[in-house]
């Protein structure tokens, strides 16, 4: 369970559990939902998943990541590093792939 209302985000187990907690949201937050209905909000000291699971009692109702932003900004760039490279490489070797099947067509 979780609701965003003037201003923070409220999540528990049920709407009357005692132990709900509460994160305030700032300029700087984020808040986004998607299409399978999580909630998606990233303040500037923490990252929260939070989703509906009504149907499923076993799946945890929420995911919570208590973040330094610089240490998750560094891996995001580090893994941006490595994913422009990677399609660097998947581009050259897709170019070859047609130079190759050029050469081999019938003139």
């Amino acid at each position: 369970w979780f609701v965003v209302q003037r201003g923070r985000v409220t999540w528990g187990k049920h709407p009357a559990d005692p132990n709900s907690r509460t994160l305030p949201l700032t300029s700087r937050s984020s808040v986004t939902r998607s299409a399978e209905g999580e909630l998606l909000v990233v303040n500037t000291r923490r990252v929260l998943i939070l989703r509906r699971d009504t149907l499923d009692d076993a799946a945890p109702p929420l995911y919570e990541w208590e973040a330094a932003i610089r240490k998750a900004s560094a891996t995001q760039q580090a893994e941006s590093g490595v994913r422009k490279k990677r399609a660097r490489v998947l581009a050259a070797a897709a170019r070859l792939i047609q130079l190759r099947q050029a050469a081999m067509r019938p003139v």
